[in-house]
Formats: C-alpha cells, sequence, structure tokens
C-alpha cells in the first residue's frame, strides 16, 4: 500500500467523511504514514510528525502518558505526541473554531474527553501544547507549533539528525518491498493459511528467487508481529476472527442474531465466510446480502470474488433480487462501463437500466505525443464543462497514489484557480468508490508497474498463493476501471500515451464501444475491410496492425506509429 504524504497529495480530513468506516476505510487505504514511518490518524498528525522530525526534535507518538490513568471510566491516556527530552505533550484536537468535530463523532463526548485530557494535565502539573483542526484548515498549524515550541524553549536541531535523509531515502526505496509485505499479510490471514502452506502453494507453481525471497522475509516479519502484539497483550484482527469461529465451534459462545445484514458482500474473504457459517451454525439465522460481484475490487487483502458469483451454490436456499436502476450515471456511461466488464465471462450478467438517458458518446479518449500537455487537455475539457453548467464537481482518478504524486508535482492548482465555480477532487480509485462527481477524469492509462491494469511484481506472488485465482486476464484491474468509469454522472475523460497506451483504452478505442476519439478508426490500405489497431510485438514495442491480422482473411499490413 503506497504511503502518502503532505507534501505529495492533498490528503482528505475527517470532516469530509459521514461515517467512521468510511474514514477508517479512506485511512486504511492511503496509509497515514509519517516520515519516521509511524501509522498516524489524521493528516495534522502527518503535519506535527513530519515537522518535528525534520527539526530533528525528538518526540515519541502516543506512548502512555506518565501517570497511569486507568479507571473504570477511562482507560490508558495515550497523548498524540510526547517530547522526551523536554517533557511535553502535544495534542491534536480534531475540532473546528465552534468546537465542532467530524460528522461520525459524537461533539458532547469528545468535548468532555477534551476537558478530561486537561485536567490530567492540570492536576499532574505536566505541560500540554493545543492544536487544532481549525489551525490546520486556516494552514496556521506547523506556524502556531513553531510559536509554541519556541516559548517552551525547544530548539530545532536540524544538523543533529544526520541520518534524516537517509531514512527518508530508504523511506521511499522500500515503498514496493513494504507494500507486498502487507498484502502477502492480508492474503495468508484471509484465506486461513499459515506462511508454511504458503510456501507449499508456491513451490507447486515455480516460483521465481525473489518470490521465496519475499515470502521468506515476510515471514520472518510476520512472526516478530505476531511475537509484539502477544507482548503487548494484543490481538490482530484476524486473530479475532479465527477465535470467535472457536468459540461458536466450542460452544463456548452462542450466537443470538436471527437476522445477519452484510454489505459490500463481495469483498468478503474465506474466514469471513467461516465466521458467518460459524454464526449460522450456532444460532439459525437468515442472511440478507448487498454486493455486486463488477466492484469487486479488494483481493489483495484476500476478498474471494467466487464467494458472491457462487452464492447461489454456497447458500442453497436464497432468493436473488437484482437492483437493475442505477441513478448515478447516464445510458451512454452505463453502456460502454456495462460491456467492458462482462468481457470477463465470469463476471454475472446483469440488465442495468440508467435513469438519465443522453445522446453521443460521453467517454472521450486523448492519446497524448508529449505528456507535458496533459494539463493542456484537461483545460479544454474543463472549458467545455464550464461553457455547460459553471458549478459543477471534477473528480480526478489515479490507480495509485505514485502517479497522483507525480500528476501534483505539476501544480494543477494553477490551472484549477482559472475555473473557481468547479469544485474539485482528487483521489485513487480504490478510495473513490462509493463517491461520484458530474465529470471524472482518469490519468495514468498507462503500461507498466504503475499503469493502469498495474503490472506490478507482487500481483503474481498474491495470486500463486490465494486458494482461487481468476483465469481471465487483469480480471480485477478490469472491475476497478469498471469502478473508475461509474464515479461520472456526465462525462468522462481518458488521458492515455500514444506510444504507450493502457490495453484497456486500446480495448475501447479497437472493441465495439461508443467512445469519443481523435484517434478515430483507420481502414487498413491493403484489405480495405480491417481497419489499423494499436498493437503490441514481442519487443513490447507498439504498432498500428490490420485487425484482419487472423487465420480466415491473414491480412499482415502494419506501420509503425508516428510522432
Amino acid at each position: 500500500m503506497t504511503s502518502l504524504h503532505p507534501e505529495q497529495l492533498e490528503l482528505k480530513s475527517e470532516f469530509q467523511f459521514e461515517t467512521q468506516s468510511e474514514y477508517d476505510h479512506y485511512i486504511k487505504e492511503n496509509n497515514y504514514l509519517t516520515l519516521n514511518k509511524e501509522k498516524v490518524k489524521s493528516f495534522g498528525e502527518i503535519e506535527i510528525a513530519n515537522y518535528l522530525f525534520k527539526n530533528g526534535i525528538n518526540y515519541k507518538y502516543e506512548a502512555p502518558y506518565e501517570i497511569n490513568t486507568t479507571n473504570d471510566e477511562y482507560s490508558q491516556y495515550c497523548p498524540d505526541f510526547y517530547l522526551p527530552d523536554h517533557k511535553i505533550y502535544i495534542e491534536y484536537f480534531g475540532t473546528d473554531k465552534e468546537g465542532n468535530t467530524a460528522p461520525f463523532i459524537n461533539k458532547e463526548e469528545y468535548a468532555r474527553r477534551m476537558q478530561w485530557k486537561r485536567k490530567c494535565h492540570a492536576v499532574h502539573k505536566t505541560i500540554m501544547v493545543e492544536l487544532f483542526y481549525s489551525d490546520l484548515k486556516e494552514g496556521l498549524l506547523l506556524s502556531k507549533l513553531e510559536d509554541q515550541l519556541e516559548k517552551l524553549n525547544v530548539k530545532r536541531n536540524t544538523e543533529g539528525n544526520k541520518n534524516q535523509f537517509n531514512l527518508i531515502n530508504e523511506f521511499l526505496q522500500n515503498f514496493k518491498v513494504s507494500d507486498t509485505i502487507s498484502k502477502l499479510f492480508s492474503t495468508v490471514e484471509a484465506n486461513n493459511i499459515t506462511f508454511k502452506e504458503a510456501f507449499e502453494r508456491l513451490s507447486e507453481v515455480g516460483p521465481s528467487k525473489r518470490e521465496i525471497t519475499t515470502l521468506k522475509l515476510s515471514s520472518i516479519i510476520y512472526e516478530k508481529y505476531l511475537e509484539k502484539i502477544k507482548q503487548d497483550g494484543k490481538i490482530s484482527y484476524h486473530q479475532m476472527i479465527t477465535l470467535g469461529i472457536k468459540y461458536l465451534e466450542n460452544k463456548s459462545y452462542s450466537s443470538k442474531w436471527k437476522h445477519i445484514l452484510i454489505d459490500e458482500f463481495q469483498d468478503i474473504s474465506d474466514i469471513r465466510l467461516e465466521l458467518l457459517n460459524a454464526l449460522k451454525n450456532s444460532c439459525p439465522a437468515t442472511l440478507f446480502c448487498v454486493g455486486d460481484d463488477w466492484q469487486s475490487i479488494y483481493g489483495f487483502t484476500g476478498s474471494n470474488i467466487k464467494i458472491t458469483t457462487s452464492f447461489s451454490e454456497i447458500f442453497i436456499n436464497n432468493f436473488i433480487t437484482n437492483l437493475d436502476q442505477t441513478f448515478r450515471f447516464n445510458n451512454k456511461i452505463l453502456n460502454v462501463a456495462t460491456s467492458f466488464v462482462i468481457q470477463n465471462p465470469t463476471q454475472l450478467k446483469k440488465e442495468i437500466k440508467s435513469n438519465t438517458n443522453v445522446d453521443g458518446p460521453r467517454i472521450q479518449i486523448e492519446l497524448l505525443k508529449d505528456s507535458k500537455n496533459i494539463l493542456g487537455k484537461i483545460n479544454l475539457f474543463l472549458e467545455e464543462v464550464v461553457n455547460k453548467q459553471k458549478k459543477q464537481s471534477v473528480m480526478i482518478l489515479f490507480r495509485n497514489s505514485t502517479v497522483l504524486g507525480s500528476f501534483l508535482e505539476s501544480r494543477p492548482e494553477d490551472l484549477f484557480s482559472k475555473f473557481p465555480t468547479l469544485n474539485f477532487s482528487y483521489s485513487t480509485i480504490h478510495s473513490s468508490k462509493g463517491l461520484e462527481a458530474d465529470y471524472v477524469i482518469i490519468l495514468g492509462l498507462t503500461g507498466g508497474d504503475n499503469g493502469f491494469p498495474s503490472e506490478k511484481d507482487f500481483t503474481s506472488i498474491i495470486t500463486k498463493i490465494k486458494k482461487t485465482d481468476e483465469i481471465y486476464p487483469y480480471a480485477e484491474e478490469r472491475r476497478l476501471f469498471y469502478v473508475a468509469l461509474t464515479r461520472a454522472k456526465h462525462n468522462v475523460l481518458l488521458i492515455s500515451d500514444y506510444k504507450n497506451t493502457s490495453i484497456f483504452v486500446r480495448e475501447l478505442l479497437n472493441g465495439n464501444y461508443e467512445v469519443k476519439s481523435d484517434q478515430a478508426k483507420k481502414t487498413c490500405p491493403r484489405c480495405i475491410s480491417g481497419y489499423l489497431m494499436i498493437k503490441t510485438n514481442k519487443d513490447k514495442k507498439q504498432f498500428l496492425g490490420c485487425t484482419n491480422f487472423n487465420e480466415v482473411e491473414n491480412c499482415r499490413y502494419s506501420e509503425s506509429i508516428k510522432e
């Protein structure tokens, strides 16, 4: 999972989410990791931690308060930051100027806990620096932090941390390694297997040396992780599920629930299915499940789409109702997205209708010969948007945060400032699930590790050790593309590279899809009946070849892609 930093991205605050689960999912997806490699819970905490780190100020994140505060009402107090060299605590309170909290947080309860924390410091005569979400919102967070620390005689020591840049470089270089290891943990746990069993599965399919090394490293780290949480008197989320199954099966606990409701059923894993069956066996219950196999995009965390596509076989006495009406996107986006996702024959067939019918293609494709022209193409698109209706929302989507970060380095805010009536947002596609906008722009549609579909190395090792694997090429990536397309209410702009075009974009251009593009189909000059499409040779170089290159017509005409 790629880490995001304030220097790179415009992260969302907790105030932008309606529910705790939405916010927790966003944090999990974007991994709020500091330069000192701690996982934190908010954008504000990232800013504070990175400021302290860059300025050589020694700190601890959420270290237990020096006094034991545990009682019947409160657990042990763990302030956000502690500066051990100065015996100073820092609290970042998630409130605005009016004392409001995020929509999913109880305002009165939060205020009560704030007062309790202040009382702790007052009673025990310890120093607490208070910072607020309102400081972050107004762009004053770090200046206020700096002012208060100066008053407390906390000196910055940028020379003291000589290893700072080495740590940052190591941090950046290990993105892919940590990403792979994290996903291996999720896969092993979700499939309820040991690393020994993972090695056995991997050996059956001829692993590479890199895959063996990665799995060995992951196994060692996982054992250390289990030792650590045991020492701390904690258990993992996976252990909670397995213990729940154990207690239900040995009758240590009896379920009382007669009706079980499950949302986002397409994300269920094998181990969660075991828990569900254990609950049903403990107390006969009816299930009410809501899910869409077309939007199953969390295979890397262990979800098993076959539990959804085989629902009728797994749960014999069932009644399935298809929700066949969409109110989000129009019929033209629906037609393209639906046709695209069901190219995979294992996806469930559904007849969906849109509540909004429009004319003409609503998905536009631009192939750029120079990546420097991205902002220019976006500018033209936005001018059309403003001409139609001034107040509109525009969401820019990326397959991964690496591409998102590169885009933000091009200073798109300079362009967007020209369109003050438009509401802009950025997101990875995974984080955008459940969201929508009037217009959507999808970037990073190229080949390669950071392209779309993604060709990252970790995919192969994970699919090799999973209980089930999808045979259809890029099956989950195809569903992810469907999710991206269907975030838009009116129009979608796809921007790709002319000489490194995403295979998904090539499919839309060369297939029977109603899309708008200057790269119109060009008739083959040799056989006349075929047309030229972008293809890739054995050296992974793209060229234009005739669609009639097959066993029947066998037209071998081709030409190079001109600059």
